[in-house]
């Protein structure tokens, strides 16, 4: 039976089923494709964890010592680990056997940037790959080096792993995926509402006959499933075997972009078969519809139920969350309980739509015209048809607020440097007065100590920073107003190198610390070659270089995939919102055909159309962008770095307004005298 009334039919009918396989085979790769990023970022963790050691406890021997030193390329930090070995049985992940002491080991991603940098060539010179179980991600900076006993290291470490790692992973949190993921996931799931929601004259009239014959509502709901089961289980088993073949062979994340190692994507066969079991159970439920919806023309005892108001507890609980979230502000809970909230509040939307577009058709019902009295009836009665189609319209609406208030933060965090006339490099760590001398000669500048005063406690009384230098050496690179015992004033143009500080002077203040060392110089680049050349490479000077390039403007790696999953659940919402105006003329066929029983004409009936699909657009898309909005606003008292930005929940507006009346215009010239006789001859 469940062939009768899947395969067999009229054209309609055919079409729907395309439809729903084509629909379900798309979810399932959405859904397959985020279980992989979500393995990829576990294995990604677990690499990086297992590079690393556990920091022997004071009674304990030690099997090895390590430090990790923080180098940079253009701004990208690379992070640079050092090992004695104490213990010959020692295995440092990733390593050849072979290793000797001196030899440098560098990930994958450094070895490319190795051939393109002469600098870094002179930094890492002979350097070998290290092997895949020694690097987290595919595009990470990490090196490797073994030294010797005249190294002065700072960690004694057992051979077990570390609870907690340093180095980078996938880019982001398992949470954040799972974030990106919720957003491709709902609308994914208002694709499958838009493509199962043409139902043909066929199968209505099949289930109409089997209603009639006294066939029980859990017979129809079966049969439902089964009918379901039928499109969707050949589609999604090819959509998981094409993604089981293809994972493993990636070398980027798809719409991310991020590289990836061999085999990082790649699925166990059953979780694979569990995502396309999953996705075909959505399309079987989504496609559920109640008997009365069965009924034709035929009235039914059993009218259709308003949506229940308890739709919005969801709602209220996700919001809820999120504005909880910013009771927590500047800790490191309030970032989880707003993902949390975020995930759960289109969610709990796509469930409030009925009851939204209800009482919108209520509202409008109470109008004193006719048409508004239509159609204010029209969306009460198919609340629950009209929000299928708009599902992946509302989640997007939701989400582009909050994502492009996440992508603010990510991006101002790390803001560029002032234009300064002084080049600066800031070097820290105990160097003696010979190594001093030996980096200002090779890399030809002067340092200048930068002072802190001491700390008293009191709040009225910050600390003072003072930067101490030389005048002769210092005048060589910077034109000088003034140099003597009670202070040293720059040129302005050079003063930004300087903005920081309070003063500066020719001899420490009484009583000051020193905290970190500027050197100076007209040549920066050959000036950071030499000196990152000697933190990596002379184990006799210790010392962290960090630059002006390590300030510039660095876009966290996070914002790649949030802006990935906005960009697909905007296409799926695209998508949903073409293909529910492609079906609307079928969806309308009844209610056009009592129009005209009672007598209304062609352009009463047009208007009717286009009122309907402006009205019901336009109150999901701006209602959930105003949703949308509260969570964007919430998100930056949560941070507190930056303002709102108002524009993108504008543009969501502005898009939804333009798609209803595109929408609204499609359905007006959708209705013509002859549409009208084919729903009466759909209906004899």
């Amino acid at each position: 039976m469940a062939l009768a009334v899947t395969w067999r039919g009229d054209r309609s009918a055919k079409f729907r089923c395309v439809l729903l396989a084509a629909a379900v085979m798309a979810v399932t790769l959405f859904v397959c494709a985020a279980v992989s990023a979500a393995f990829m970022a576990d294995r990604v963790d677990q690499r990086a964890a297992q590079r690393n050691f556990r920091q022997a406890a004071p009674h304990e021997t030690a099997d090895l010592q390590g430090d990790l030193i923080y180098d940079s390329i253009h701004g990208e930090q690379i992070f640079v680990y050092l090992y004695r070995l104490k213990n010959p049985n020692v295995s440092i992940a990733g390593l050849a056997d072979d290793a000797q002491v001196g030899d440098w080991f560098v990930s994958p991603e450094l070895a490319r940037l190795i051939k393109q940098e002469t600098s870094l060539q002179r930094r890492y010179f002979d350097a070998r790959l290290i092997g895949n179980e020694g690097v987290g991600s595919a595009d990470e900076l990490v090196a490797v080096r073994l030294v010797g006993p005249e190294a002065s290291l700072g960690l004694s470490l057992v051979d077990e792993p570390a609870a907690e790692y340093s180095g980078l992973n996938a880019g982001v949190s398992f949470a954040q995926i799972m974030a990106g993921a919720a957003v491709v996931l709902v609308a994914s799931i208002g694709l499958l509402r838009a493509a199962v929601g043409p139902v043909s004259v066929g199968l209505q009239r099949r289930l109409t006959l089997l209603n009639w014959l006294g066939a029980t509502r859990m017979s129809l709901w079966k049969l439902q499933v089964a009918s379901t089961a039928l499109i969707a289980v050949p589609a999604a088993a090819a959509a998981a075997a094409s993604w089981q073949v293809i994972a493993p062979r990636l070398s980027a994340v798809p719409v991310v972009g991020q590289r990836t190692l061999e085999g990082d994507l790649s699925t166990p066969i059953a979780t694979t078969a569990t995502a396309a079991s999953v996705v075909v159970v959505m399309a079987a439920l989504i496609a559920l519809r109640r008997p009365y919806q069965y009924g034709g023309l035929r009235l039914t005892r059993e009218p259709p139920s308003q949506p229940s108001v308890w739709r919005l507890l969801p709602l209220v609980a996700a919001l809820s969350i999120v504005a909880y979230a910013t009771t927590f502000s500047g800790t490191s809970r309030a970032p989880t309980l707003f993902i949390v909230g975020l995930i759960a509040t289109p969610l709990a939307v796509t469930l409030a739509l009925p009851v939204l577009i209800d009482k919108l058709g209520a509202s409008l019902a109470q109008g004193r015209s006719v048409l508004a009295l239509l159609v204010g009836r029209s969306l009460s009665i198919n609340s629950r048809h009209s929000a299928r189609s708009l599902t992946a319209l509302a989640s997007v609406a939701v989400l582009v607020p909050a994502a492009v208030a996440y992508v603010s933060v990510a991006r101002t965090r790390d803001p560029a440097p002032p234009d300064s006339a002084v080049q600066i490099v800031s070097v820290r760590g105990d160097l003696t007065s010979d190594s001093l001398d030996l980096l200002e000669r090779e890399a030809g500048g002067v340092f200048t100590e930068l002072y802190q005063s001491v700390v008293t406690g009191d709040v009225r009384q910050p600390p003072t920073f003072t930067w101490v230098a030389d005048c002769g050496n210092l005048e060589r690179f910077v034109v000088l107003l003034e140099c003597s015992d009670d202070g040293i004033v720059v040129e302005p143009a050079a003063e930004a190198a300087f903005v920081r500080f309070d003063a500066g002077a020719t001899r420490p203040p009484e009583g000051a610390v020193l905290i970190s060392r500027l050197f100076v110089t007209d040549d920066v680049e050959h000036a950071e070659e030499v000196l990152r050349y000697h933190l990596v490479n002379n184990d006799q000077i210790n010392m962290s270089i960090t630059s002006p390039a390590d300030e510039q403007f660095s876009e966290a790696r996070s914002v790649a995939w949030i802006l990935g999953a906005v960009a697909i659940g905007a296409v799926v919402a695209v998508a949903a919102l073409l293909l529910s105006l492609v079906t609307e003329a079928a969806r309308s066929a009844k209610t056009r055909m009592r129009l005209v029983c009672i007598g209304a004409d062609l352009a009463t009936i047009r208007r009717l159309a286009a009122a309907e699909t402006v009205a019901t657009m336009s109150i999901v898309g701006l209602g959930a962008a105003a949703i949308g909005t509260i969570c964007a606003m919430a998100y930056t008292l949560v941070d507190g770095s930056t303002s709102l930005l108002y524009w993108p929940s504008l543009l969501v507006a502005a898009t939804v307004i333009a798609a209803a009346a595109v929408a609204a215009l499609a359905s007006y010239l959708s209705v013509s005298g002859t549409s009208l006789q084919e729903a009466i001859n759909a209906q004899d």
